[in-house]
Protein backbone atom coordinates (compact mmCIF):
# COMPACT_ATOMS: atom_id res chain seq x y z
CA UNK A 1 0.00 0.00 0.00
CA UNK A 2 1.76 3.33 -0.94
CA UNK A 3 2.19 5.32 1.67
CA UNK A 4 0.92 9.16 1.35
CA UNK A 5 2.93 11.88 1.93
CA UNK A 6 2.32 15.56 2.86
CA UNK A 7 4.34 17.79 1.55
CA UNK A 8 5.32 20.43 4.54
CA UNK A 9 3.38 23.23 4.09
CA UNK A 10 5.01 26.92 3.22
CA UNK A 11 3.94 29.72 3.97
CA UNK A 12 3.29 32.85 1.79
CA UNK A 13 6.95 34.52 3.63
CA UNK A 14 8.29 31.13 2.95
CA UNK A 15 7.43 31.00 -0.48
CA UNK A 16 8.65 34.96 -1.18
CA UNK A 17 12.28 36.33 -1.56
CA UNK A 18 14.75 35.49 1.30
CA UNK A 19 15.55 38.99 2.01
CA UNK A 20 17.97 37.96 4.64
CA UNK A 21 19.92 35.63 2.33
CA UNK A 22 20.01 38.69 -0.24
CA UNK A 23 21.95 40.82 2.33
CA UNK A 24 24.58 37.63 3.14
CA UNK A 25 25.06 37.16 -0.52
CA UNK A 26 26.12 40.91 -0.76
CA UNK A 27 27.85 40.66 2.71
CA UNK A 28 29.81 37.82 1.75
CA UNK A 29 31.72 39.58 -1.31
CA UNK A 30 32.03 42.52 0.99
CA UNK A 31 34.30 40.67 3.05
CA UNK A 32 35.93 38.50 0.19
CA UNK A 33 36.73 41.97 -1.13
CA UNK A 34 38.43 43.23 2.30
CA UNK A 35 40.12 39.83 2.18
CA UNK A 36 41.70 40.15 -0.90
CA UNK A 37 42.65 43.58 -0.23
CA UNK A 38 44.38 42.49 3.07
CA UNK A 39 46.13 39.64 1.56
CA UNK A 40 48.92 42.23 0.37
CA UNK A 41 49.94 42.29 4.11
CA UNK A 42 49.81 38.91 5.45
CA UNK A 43 52.84 36.19 6.10
CA UNK A 44 51.70 33.97 3.56
CA UNK A 45 51.37 36.72 1.28
CA UNK A 46 49.26 36.79 -1.84
CA UNK A 47 50.19 37.22 -5.47
CA UNK A 48 51.84 40.45 -4.53
CA UNK A 49 52.83 41.13 -1.22
CA UNK A 50 53.92 44.08 1.09
CA UNK A 51 57.39 44.05 2.38
CA UNK A 52 55.84 45.06 5.91
CA UNK A 53 53.69 41.78 7.02
CA UNK A 54 51.00 42.32 9.86
CA UNK A 55 49.82 39.49 12.19
CA UNK A 56 46.44 40.68 12.62
CA UNK A 57 46.01 40.07 9.11
CA UNK A 58 47.03 36.74 8.95
CA UNK A 59 44.55 35.85 12.13
CA UNK A 60 41.76 37.79 10.93
CA UNK A 61 42.51 35.90 7.25
CA UNK A 62 42.79 32.81 9.20
CA UNK A 63 39.09 32.93 10.91
CA UNK A 64 37.27 34.23 7.71
CA UNK A 65 39.06 31.71 5.66
CA UNK A 66 36.96 28.66 7.74
CA UNK A 67 33.83 30.04 6.97
CA UNK A 68 33.77 32.32 3.60
CA UNK A 69 33.83 29.78 0.87
CA UNK A 70 31.50 27.66 2.97
CA UNK A 71 28.99 30.48 3.12
CA UNK A 72 29.04 31.55 -0.55
CA UNK A 73 28.49 27.83 -1.63
CA UNK A 74 25.62 27.25 1.05
CA UNK A 75 23.83 30.57 -0.32
CA UNK A 76 24.44 28.97 -3.89
CA UNK A 77 22.48 25.82 -2.87
CA UNK A 78 19.83 28.17 -1.48
CA UNK A 79 19.36 30.06 -4.22
CA UNK A 80 19.56 26.92 -6.62
CA UNK A 81 15.93 26.02 -3.86
CA UNK A 82 13.90 28.97 -5.22
CA UNK A 83 15.03 28.64 -8.67
CA UNK A 84 14.37 25.51 -9.04
CA UNK A 85 10.36 26.13 -7.93
CA UNK A 86 9.73 28.04 -11.01
CA UNK A 87 12.17 26.96 -13.46
CA UNK A 88 12.63 23.62 -15.28
CA UNK A 89 15.49 22.06 -15.31
CA UNK A 90 16.80 23.18 -18.84
CA UNK A 91 15.93 26.32 -18.15
CA UNK A 92 17.73 26.62 -14.84
CA UNK A 93 20.71 25.16 -16.30
CA UNK A 94 20.83 27.68 -19.01
CA UNK A 95 20.37 30.59 -16.59
CA UNK A 96 23.39 29.43 -14.43
CA UNK A 97 25.13 28.90 -17.74
CA UNK A 98 24.33 32.39 -19.03
CA UNK A 99 25.27 33.84 -15.35
CA UNK A 100 28.40 31.75 -14.44
CA UNK A 101 29.97 30.21 -17.62
CA UNK A 102 29.92 33.25 -19.77
CA UNK A 103 31.26 35.51 -17.11
CA UNK A 104 33.85 32.50 -16.20
CA UNK A 105 35.21 32.90 -19.80
CA UNK A 106 35.34 36.72 -19.61
CA UNK A 107 37.86 36.19 -17.16
CA UNK A 108 39.95 34.42 -18.52
CA UNK A 109 40.51 35.78 -21.73
CA UNK A 110 40.12 39.15 -20.41
CA UNK A 111 40.51 40.01 -16.65
CA UNK A 112 43.28 36.86 -16.32
CA UNK A 113 46.16 37.85 -18.40
CA UNK A 114 46.67 41.52 -16.98
CA UNK A 115 46.94 40.21 -13.33
CA UNK A 116 49.39 37.31 -14.83
CA UNK A 117 51.67 39.90 -16.38
CA UNK A 118 51.42 41.90 -13.34
CA UNK A 119 52.74 38.96 -11.25
CA UNK A 120 55.37 38.30 -13.82
CA UNK A 121 56.52 42.13 -14.26
CA UNK A 122 56.99 42.30 -10.11
CA UNK A 123 58.94 38.77 -10.27
CA UNK A 124 61.19 39.47 -13.30
CA UNK A 125 59.65 36.34 -15.07
CA UNK A 126 59.10 38.39 -18.64
CA UNK A 127 59.93 41.77 -19.90
CA UNK A 128 58.13 42.87 -22.50
CA UNK A 129 54.65 44.32 -23.35
CA UNK A 130 51.24 43.00 -22.73
CA UNK A 131 50.53 41.82 -26.46
CA UNK A 132 53.62 39.73 -26.14
CA UNK A 133 52.86 38.32 -22.53
CA UNK A 134 49.24 37.49 -23.61
CA UNK A 135 49.74 34.46 -25.69
CA UNK A 136 52.20 33.13 -23.00
CA UNK A 137 49.70 33.44 -20.68
CA UNK A 138 47.71 30.61 -21.97
CA UNK A 139 51.14 28.69 -23.10
CA UNK A 140 52.74 28.66 -19.65
CA UNK A 141 49.82 26.99 -18.32
CA UNK A 142 49.29 24.54 -20.85
CA UNK A 143 52.43 23.30 -20.20
CA UNK A 144 52.35 22.56 -16.87
CA UNK A 145 53.16 19.34 -16.07
CA UNK A 146 50.45 19.15 -12.54
CA UNK A 147 46.89 18.92 -13.88
CA UNK A 148 44.18 19.42 -11.42
CA UNK A 149 41.00 21.03 -10.78
CA UNK A 150 43.04 24.14 -9.45
CA UNK A 151 44.73 24.17 -12.35
CA UNK A 152 41.90 24.34 -14.47
CA UNK A 153 39.56 26.72 -13.38
CA UNK A 154 41.93 29.24 -11.25
CA UNK A 155 44.98 28.68 -13.02
CA UNK A 156 43.07 30.40 -15.72
CA UNK A 157 40.21 32.00 -13.87
CA UNK A 158 42.02 33.24 -10.82
CA UNK A 159 39.40 34.11 -8.61
CA UNK A 160 36.37 33.53 -11.03
CA UNK A 161 37.40 29.26 -10.14
CA UNK A 162 34.58 29.65 -7.67
CA UNK A 163 31.75 30.35 -10.87
CA UNK A 164 33.39 27.29 -12.29
CA UNK A 165 33.34 25.07 -9.34
CA UNK A 166 29.51 26.79 -8.87
CA UNK A 167 28.52 26.14 -12.51
CA UNK A 168 29.57 22.31 -12.18
CA UNK A 169 28.16 21.96 -8.39
CA UNK A 170 24.66 23.18 -10.10
CA UNK A 171 24.55 20.68 -12.73
CA UNK A 172 26.09 17.64 -10.66
CA UNK A 173 23.07 18.40 -7.92
CA UNK A 174 20.45 18.93 -10.46
CA UNK A 175 19.27 14.90 -9.94
CA UNK A 176 19.36 15.16 -6.80
CA UNK A 177 17.43 18.73 -6.48
CA UNK A 178 14.59 17.47 -8.57
CA UNK A 179 14.66 14.31 -6.62
CA UNK A 180 14.23 16.03 -3.49
CA UNK A 181 11.76 18.71 -3.89
CA UNK A 182 9.68 16.90 -6.97
CA UNK A 183 9.25 13.31 -5.58
CA UNK A 184 7.10 11.49 -3.28
CA UNK A 185 10.32 9.52 -1.97
CA UNK A 186 12.55 12.81 -1.68
CA UNK A 187 9.91 14.95 -0.09
CA UNK A 188 9.76 12.14 2.64
CA UNK A 189 13.21 11.97 3.12
CA UNK A 190 13.57 15.76 3.15
CA UNK A 191 10.52 15.76 5.79
CA UNK A 192 12.33 12.89 7.91
CA UNK A 193 15.54 15.11 7.96
CA UNK A 194 13.37 18.17 9.55
CA UNK A 195 11.85 15.85 12.28
CA UNK A 196 15.30 13.92 13.28
CA UNK A 197 17.02 17.62 13.46
CA UNK A 198 14.40 19.45 15.43
CA UNK A 199 14.82 16.83 18.55
CA UNK A 200 18.92 17.09 18.10
CA UNK A 201 21.48 20.00 17.60
CA UNK A 202 22.03 21.04 13.88
CA UNK A 203 25.87 20.77 14.39
CA UNK A 204 25.68 16.93 14.12
CA UNK A 205 25.54 18.07 9.88
CA UNK A 206 29.23 18.72 10.48
CA UNK A 207 29.76 14.98 9.83
CA UNK A 208 29.82 14.67 6.09
CA UNK A 209 31.45 17.48 5.64
CA UNK A 210 34.27 16.18 8.39
CA UNK A 211 34.26 12.48 6.51
CA UNK A 212 35.00 14.66 3.34
CA UNK A 213 38.01 16.43 4.92
CA UNK A 214 39.32 13.12 6.30
CA UNK A 215 39.26 11.19 3.67
CA UNK A 216 40.05 13.21 1.23
CA UNK A 217 42.65 15.68 2.07
CA UNK A 218 45.55 13.63 2.28
CA UNK A 219 45.07 12.43 -1.20
CA UNK A 220 44.28 15.95 -2.55
CA UNK A 221 46.26 17.98 -0.51
CA UNK A 222 45.92 21.35 -3.22
CA UNK A 223 44.25 24.12 -3.02
CA UNK A 224 41.23 24.19 -5.11
CA UNK A 225 41.90 20.12 -5.76
CA UNK A 226 39.08 17.29 -4.87
CA UNK A 227 39.21 17.61 -1.32
CA UNK A 228 37.90 21.42 -1.42
CA UNK A 229 35.57 20.48 -4.22
CA UNK A 230 33.85 17.52 -2.36
CA UNK A 231 34.13 19.52 1.01
CA UNK A 232 31.80 22.83 -0.51
CA UNK A 233 29.31 20.52 -2.18
CA UNK A 234 28.30 19.73 1.06
CA UNK A 235 27.72 22.84 1.91
CA UNK A 236 25.80 23.68 -1.34
CA UNK A 237 23.69 20.46 -0.80
CA UNK A 238 23.18 22.22 2.33
CA UNK A 239 21.97 25.61 1.56
CA UNK A 240 19.28 23.40 -0.74
CA UNK A 241 17.94 21.53 2.18
CA UNK A 242 17.93 24.30 4.81
CA UNK A 243 15.56 26.71 2.37
CA UNK A 244 13.56 23.02 1.72
CA UNK A 245 11.74 22.78 5.50
CA UNK A 246 10.81 25.45 7.29
CA UNK A 247 11.72 22.98 10.48
CA UNK A 248 14.63 23.49 9.35
CA UNK A 249 14.96 27.16 8.93
CA UNK A 250 13.56 27.46 12.36
CA UNK A 251 16.21 24.94 13.97
CA UNK A 252 19.13 27.26 12.60
CA UNK A 253 17.64 30.63 13.73
CA UNK A 254 17.37 28.39 17.18
CA UNK A 255 20.51 27.10 17.77
CA UNK A 256 22.87 29.99 17.03
CA UNK A 257 23.80 31.02 20.72
CA UNK A 258 24.71 27.42 21.17
CA UNK A 259 26.49 27.57 17.92
CA UNK A 260 28.30 30.59 18.64
CA UNK A 261 30.15 28.58 21.91
CA UNK A 262 30.91 25.98 19.46
CA UNK A 263 32.34 28.12 17.31
CA UNK A 264 34.20 29.98 19.62
CA UNK A 265 35.89 26.98 21.27
CA UNK A 266 36.70 25.18 17.95
CA UNK A 267 38.42 28.03 17.14
CA UNK A 268 40.29 28.27 20.01
CA UNK A 269 41.10 24.99 19.84
CA UNK A 270 43.00 25.65 16.42
CA UNK A 271 44.78 28.50 17.76
CA UNK A 272 46.25 26.27 20.64
CA UNK A 273 47.35 24.02 17.65
CA UNK A 274 49.02 26.74 15.97
CA UNK A 275 51.22 27.59 18.87
CA UNK A 276 51.91 24.19 19.47
CA UNK A 277 53.46 24.09 16.38
CA UNK A 278 51.12 21.20 15.22
CA UNK A 279 48.75 23.45 12.88
CA UNK A 280 51.45 24.08 10.38
CA UNK A 281 52.12 20.20 10.19
CA UNK A 282 49.16 18.93 9.44
CA UNK A 283 48.13 21.79 6.93
CA UNK A 284 51.22 21.52 4.76
CA UNK A 285 51.68 17.35 5.42
CA UNK A 286 48.11 16.27 5.55
CA UNK A 287 48.04 12.16 6.31
CA UNK A 288 45.44 10.19 8.01
CA UNK A 289 47.23 10.11 11.86
CA UNK A 290 44.38 11.06 14.65
CA UNK A 291 46.38 14.36 15.43
CA UNK A 292 45.32 15.11 11.47
CA UNK A 293 41.70 13.82 11.51
CA UNK A 294 40.97 15.84 14.91
CA UNK A 295 42.36 18.89 13.09
CA UNK A 296 39.88 18.10 10.35
CA UNK A 297 37.14 17.71 12.36
CA UNK A 298 37.64 20.61 14.67
CA UNK A 299 38.23 23.00 11.31
CA UNK A 300 34.81 21.69 10.05
CA UNK A 301 32.97 21.86 13.44
CA UNK A 302 34.18 25.80 13.31
CA UNK A 303 33.25 26.49 9.93
CA UNK A 304 29.93 25.54 9.96
CA UNK A 305 29.45 26.17 13.50
CA UNK A 306 30.32 30.16 12.10
CA UNK A 307 27.70 29.24 9.46
CA UNK A 308 24.75 28.69 11.88
CA UNK A 309 25.37 31.57 13.41
CA UNK A 310 25.79 34.12 10.72
CA UNK A 311 22.44 32.41 8.88
CA UNK A 312 21.03 32.68 12.86
CA UNK A 313 21.53 36.35 13.14
CA UNK A 314 21.02 37.26 9.13
CA UNK A 315 17.45 35.46 9.71
CA UNK A 316 16.51 37.82 13.17
CA UNK A 317 18.31 40.98 12.05
CA UNK A 318 18.06 41.37 7.64
CA UNK A 319 14.80 39.97 6.71
CA UNK A 320 14.11 43.34 4.87
CA UNK A 321 14.16 44.82 1.82
CA UNK A 322 15.42 48.63 0.80
CA UNK A 323 17.41 50.30 -2.01
CA UNK A 324 20.91 49.49 -1.42
CA UNK A 325 19.47 45.86 -1.40
CA UNK A 326 18.30 46.16 -4.76
CA UNK A 327 21.12 47.82 -5.76
CA UNK A 328 23.58 45.03 -4.27
CA UNK A 329 21.37 42.15 -6.22
CA UNK A 330 22.36 43.47 -9.28
CA UNK A 331 25.59 44.42 -8.49
CA UNK A 332 27.02 41.80 -6.30
CA UNK A 333 28.23 39.53 -9.59
CA UNK A 334 29.06 42.32 -11.68
CA UNK A 335 31.38 43.79 -8.50
CA UNK A 336 33.10 40.14 -7.70
CA UNK A 337 34.09 39.67 -11.30
CA UNK A 338 36.12 42.76 -11.47
CA UNK A 339 37.31 43.39 -8.00
CA UNK A 340 40.31 41.39 -7.96
CA UNK A 341 42.09 42.08 -11.06
CA UNK A 342 41.76 45.55 -9.99
CA UNK A 343 42.99 45.13 -6.35
CA UNK A 344 46.20 43.92 -8.14
CA UNK A 345 46.97 46.42 -10.13
CA UNK A 346 46.56 49.11 -7.66
CA UNK A 347 48.41 47.18 -5.32
CA UNK A 348 51.02 46.55 -7.32
CA UNK A 349 51.74 50.58 -7.17
CA UNK A 350 50.47 51.08 -3.60
CA UNK A 351 53.22 48.53 -1.81
CA UNK A 352 55.86 50.15 -3.85
CA UNK A 353 55.12 53.09 -1.50
CA UNK A 354 57.24 53.75 1.67
CA UNK A 355 54.50 54.33 4.42
CA UNK A 356 52.96 52.40 6.72
CA UNK A 357 50.13 49.90 6.37
CA UNK A 358 47.97 51.99 8.43
CA UNK A 359 48.03 54.27 5.45
CA UNK A 360 48.29 51.62 2.51
CA UNK A 361 45.30 49.54 3.36
CA UNK A 362 42.89 51.98 3.99
CA UNK A 363 43.78 53.66 0.72
CA UNK A 364 43.95 50.57 -1.57
CA UNK A 365 40.49 49.71 0.03
CA UNK A 366 39.37 52.81 -1.15
CA UNK A 367 40.78 53.00 -4.65
CA UNK A 368 39.95 49.74 -5.52
CA UNK A 369 36.04 50.21 -4.34
CA UNK A 370 35.84 53.20 -6.35
CA UNK A 371 37.22 51.82 -9.23
CA UNK A 372 35.19 48.74 -9.63
CA UNK A 373 32.21 50.42 -8.58
CA UNK A 374 33.02 52.88 -11.53
CA UNK A 375 33.35 50.48 -13.53
CA UNK A 376 30.42 48.56 -12.90
CA UNK A 377 28.22 51.49 -12.96
CA UNK A 378 29.52 53.48 -16.25
CA UNK A 379 30.50 50.72 -18.12
CA UNK A 380 29.35 47.02 -17.45
CA UNK A 381 25.52 47.86 -16.11
CA UNK A 382 24.82 50.57 -19.38
CA UNK A 383 24.93 48.00 -22.78
CA UNK A 384 22.91 45.10 -23.03
CA UNK A 385 26.41 43.43 -24.30
CA UNK A 386 28.40 43.89 -21.03
CA UNK A 387 25.70 43.18 -18.83
CA UNK A 388 25.49 39.78 -20.89
CA UNK A 389 28.99 39.26 -21.13
CA UNK A 390 28.75 39.81 -16.67
CA UNK A 391 25.74 37.02 -15.96
CA UNK A 392 23.65 40.22 -15.53
CA UNK A 393 19.82 39.99 -16.57
CA UNK A 394 19.07 41.54 -20.08
CA UNK A 395 16.45 44.17 -19.26
CA UNK A 396 17.23 47.80 -20.94
CA UNK A 397 20.07 49.15 -19.21
CA UNK A 398 18.34 52.40 -18.98
CA UNK A 399 15.37 51.69 -17.02
CA UNK A 400 15.49 52.15 -13.44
Amino acid sequence: MATLVRKPVATEKAQQRRHDLDWLRAGAVAVVFLYHNARFFGGEYWQIGNTQRSFVVDALAGFVGLWLMPLFFLLAGASSRFALASESPGRYVWKRFRRLVVPFLVGIFILAPPQAYVEALLYSSFRGSFLEFYPRFFIGRLEMPHRSLGWLFAGFGYHLWFLGFLFVYSTLALPLFRFLGNTESGRLLVANLARWTRGRSILWWVVPAALAQVALRARFPHYLDVADFAYWFVFFVYGYLLCADQRLTRAVESQGRTAFVIGVASFLGLVAALYAGRLANWMLRPSYSPGFMLFQLFSSLDAWAWLIVILSLAARHLSFRNPTLDYANEAVLPFYILHEPLIMMIGFVVVGWHVSIFFKYPFLVAASFAVTLALYEFVVKRTRITRALFGMKLRDPRAG
